[in-house]
């Protein structure tokens, strides 16, 4: 079990698995439950079990510096979405009180946004009824009751919201036309950069199956995407030992061939594979989310799609077809 790991990526990744109890590298780290940016003064989140036996992310909604913000990034991809998220700030952590005054904050603060909004004010309070969702679930977290009520202001500033958002659909549907050709010549360009970023690198996933990394993803903006976006790619490890992917897991060669003889059977019976979350299937550090009847793959937060699978099984000498 390595403990210092090659990049802030694996640190997230190997601490949201929840497989070891320490790990760091850099400016990240992580001990037992809780994840940090720099050192302790900063906690990005933690898993927490609550009094009613499930257990959550909850996540610092602090700022300290821009690097801390881009490993808040980092560390917000890499949670399983089978675990639900509670944005707060670390003072909040421990105290139920407290988190649901500061739930009830967020709701205010939605409702004042959509108050003040000239267009948007559907979407804010939108977000209101999420943290009032967020809130009731955080008093039953708790084994409690929220009691939260919705009062005479916020029914007017609903029934305002609703009244723009009618004025502002007409207004979008005078504007369709234009969108849409906007739309076609934006799908346009983005061809366009995708061909120079093929004529440059070739196939992005031959790319990395040659070079170990990514293109530069400066040529990818015209496609208005991210690294995030995209699905993950797959190579074996210098050594012949692992499976690496663009998105910097590891996993060993066992582990790969097991999964793929998996794959090769959901696709022969043509079925999907959902995971039991209560028996979990171990990749490496990660747990094993999904299998699609065609064959593309979900490991934590790793989409790989089955032309990667099929690669990474002629590298191995299975047989795919």
């Amino acid at each position: 079990m390595r403990h210092v790991l090659k990049n802030h990526s694996e640190v997230c990744h190997v601490w949201a698995s929840r497989q070891q109890s320490d790990g760091r590298a850099s400016r990240i780290f992580f001990e037992h439950d809780t994840i940090y940016s720099y050192g302790e003064h900063f906690p990005i989140a933690k898993f927490q079990k609550m009094p009613n036996g499930e257990t959550v992310v909850l996540f610092n909604t602090d700022d300290y510096s821009r690097s801390t913000s881009g490993h808040k990034h980092e560390v917000r991809c890499a949670i399983p979405d089978k675990y639900a998220v509670f944005e707060m700030t670390s003072r909040c952590w421990n105290s139920y009180k407290d988190g649901k005054q500061q739930l009830i904050q967020q709701v205010e603060r939605a409702f004042d946004s959509a108050s003040r909004a000239r267009e948007n004010a559907k979407m804010h309070v939108a977000s209101a009824n999420r943290y009032i969702r967020k809130l009731a679930e955080w008093a039953e977290l708790h084994k409690k009751q929220a009691n939260f009520k919705l009062k005479q202001k916020h029914n007017d500033i609903i029934k305002r919201a609703e009244v723009m958002h009618e004025r502002t659909e007409v207004r979008t549907a005078e504007r369709t036309e234009v969108r849409t050709a906007e739309l076609i010549e934006r799908e346009r360009l983005a061809k366009i950069a995708l061909e120079e970023v093929e004529a440059k690198y070739g196939c992005i996933a031959h790319y990395y199956h040659k070079n170990g990394e990514l293109p530069d993803y400066t040529m990818l903006r015209g496609l208005n995407i991210n690294r995030f976006s995209l699905p993950a790619y797959c190579k074996i490890s210098d050594d012949g030992k692992e499976v690496v992917t663009s998105k910097s897991a590891r996993v060993p060669v066992s582990h790969a061939k097991r999964i793929i003889q998996r794959v090769l059977q959901c696709r022969k019976d043509s079925t999907d594979f959902l995971a039991d979350p209560n028996r979990p299937i171990r990749v490496g550090l990660y747990e094993l989310q999904s299998i699609s009847a065609d064959g593309d793959v979900e490991i934590g937060c790793h989409k790989i799609e089955w032309s990667e699978i099929e690669y990474i099984a002629g590298q191995l000498g299975i047989v795919t077809s």
